[in-house]
């Protein structure tokens, strides 16, 4: 036997106890990227639905697992997506806000975030009575309430109806804080903008009442501070 057939049928019984094959693993490179081509559609795609709503994100998120899932086999690139995925789409109710934190209109930061459970104006009761509501009823989803900017507190004191309450001078606008369990300034104290005023311990239950008054008249606190109008429950 030449030299060469020995050198070609060594060569062969390697690639069989190896289990190498030119052409399997020309298919597994096919497969691999297609599963990365894939997976970087999927992650776009979820990008762009993110902005829509959180319900859909969560219904696309769930398609994308199957469809890794059905198509795949359990690789890295499916960790990796879906793990990049649930990190996107995963939007934790605090992020609801009444208010915009990024576009307020007068330079004002908000003092709560939650849902607006009542907004400024008429308000239509049961016995078909309307009642004049002065500020917005919000249900705070954090302990926290900051003054909406640099001011003096001029009032203190319970109220019937919305409890624990401040009143602070906001240059030419007064503004009122009701509904907290506990509050930390006192009448006379200057506050800086963003300043912990007070606290609500009851989150997501307790009503927080807010009023901005100008030139003695309250006015729309939607008019001086950008908030989010699909959150409006009444």
């Amino acid at each position: 036997m030449s030299l060469r057939k020995i050198i070609n049928n060594k060569t062969r019984s390697l690639r069989v106890k190896t289990g190498y094959n030119t052409k399997n693993n020309k298919n597994i490179y096919k497969r691999r990227l297609k599963q990365i081509i894939i997976s970087i559609i999927l992650v776009l795609m979820v990008i762009f639905i993110k902005k829509l709503d959180t319900n859909i994100t969560k219904t696309a998120i769930e398609l994308v697992d199957k469809t890794i899932n059905y198509d795949m086999e359990i690789t890295k690139v499916k960790e990796f997506t879906l793990k990049y995925t649930k990190k996107i789409i995963d939007v934790p109710k605090k992020g609801i806000s009444v208010f915009n934190e990024d576009s307020n209109k007068e330079g004002f930061i908000i003092p709560v975030t939650g849902e607006i459970y009542k907004s400024f104006g008429k308000v239509p009761k049961s016995n078909g009575v309307e009642i004049f509501n002065k500020g917005v009823d919000i249900i705070p989803n954090r302990n926290e309430v900051l003054a909406i900017s640099e001011g003096v507190v001029i009032e203190k004191g319970k109220d019937l109806v919305y409890g624990n309450y401040v009143k602070i001078r906001h240059g030419n606008i007064e503004a009122y804080y009701g509904g907290m369990n506990a509050i930390y300034v006192e009448i006379g104290d200057k506050v800086e903008s963003g300043e912990k005023i007070g606290s609500i311990n009851n989150i997501n239950k307790t009503k927080f009442h807010f009023e901005i008054w100008e030139g003695g008249s309250p006015v729309n606190p939607m008019k001086k501070i950008e908030f989010l109008h699909d959150v409006v429950l009444t």
